[in-house]
């Protein structure tokens, strides 16, 4: 329920801001001919990327696409109509949907980078030290361990092709939540306007580079990786130069992707919970 709410505030009209398993009135309105259209518009094979890996060579794979898929027509992809920018928030826009529960589900958050965007590795360090890096990041660290208000606190960068956003998740009991807003905006506010440290930046290279094999063992997982690597035009190289982007990130280009991207003023709040119970209700008109 809070994501479908601030999908709706940061993305408005674009595709982005509808939930993709659609709803039970839009479902509901789908004919027949509507699937047929949408397969003979889009299943062609200039919209199309096959990604094979195994113990099979490219002369065994064309044989087998030639065999298969020979008689696939070409066909034209209907444009796409074009994907309308974000909303950019301009003040802060708070969103409480009153629910008799237990734990406020929070989601503070905005406008985010691309996937294309040049800044995108260094925005991956940044979040990872920020929230994105479990137990090892700031805000695990202070609204978890040393506050105790949270059992998980996670910020994200969900950078998409055509759209993205920035956002803090967090549960927790409906009296903590204003706190728990206030320390997420600290910790937002701090990264922004101090360096971060030598042990922060090298504990986040580490596991940034460290893991990146793991999303290649298995030829599930390589098959995967080759399909989005094309999807997102990345390079057939990419997997080789993804270490050496990480491993050239400094404290300064942390610092600079920060003051960028994060805002600790102009953001969405979503907080579904207990109105009557959370202190934080007395901000929402």
């Amino acid at each position: 329920m809070a994501n479908r709410a601030f999908i709706s505030e940061v993305y408005g009209n674009s595709p982005y801001g509808r939930l993709s398993t659609g709803t039970p009135k839009t479902i509901n309105t789908i004919k027949q001919q509507d699937l047929v259209n949408f397969h003979h518009e889009r299943y062609v094979p200039s919209n199309s990327i096959l990604a094979v890996a195994g113990d099979i060579t490219y002369d065994e794979v064309a044989a087998l696409v030639d065999k298969h898929m020979g008689n696939w027509k070409e066909g034209h992809v209907k444009a796409r109509g074009a994907i309308k920018s974000e909303k950019y928030l301009t003040k802060k826009n708070v969103t409480l949907i009153d629910r008799d529960i237990t734990q406020a589900n929070i989601i503070l958050g905005g406008v985010g980078i691309k996937r294309d965007n040049p800044d995108y590795y260094t925005i991956s360090v940044m979040n990872y030290i920020l929230g994105g890096g479990g137990f090892a990041s700031r805000m695990v660290k202070t609204i978890r361990d040393d506050l105790g208000l949270d059992y998980d606190v996670h910020s994200h960068f969900l950078a998409y092709k055509y759209g993205r956003d920035f956002r803090v998740t967090t549960q927790t009991k409906n009296e903590f939540a204003k706190t728990s807003i206030a320390e997420i905006l600290k910790q937002i506010k701090i990264m922004k306007e101090t360096l971060v440290k030598d042990e922060e930046l090298s504990d986040a290279k580490s596991y940034l580079t460290g893991s990146f094999p793991r999303r290649l063992d298995t030829t599930d997982k390589v098959v995967t990786f080759m399909a989005q690597t094309e999807f997102y035009g990345l390079g057939l190289d990419y997997d080789k130069r993804y270490i050496d982007y990480i491993n050239g990130i400094t404290k300064e280009a942390v610092k600079r992707v920060a003051l960028k991207y994060l805002n600790d003023t102009n953001y969405q709040l979503v907080i579904v919970g207990s109105k009557s119970k959370i202190n934080a209700a007395q901000d929402v008109k």
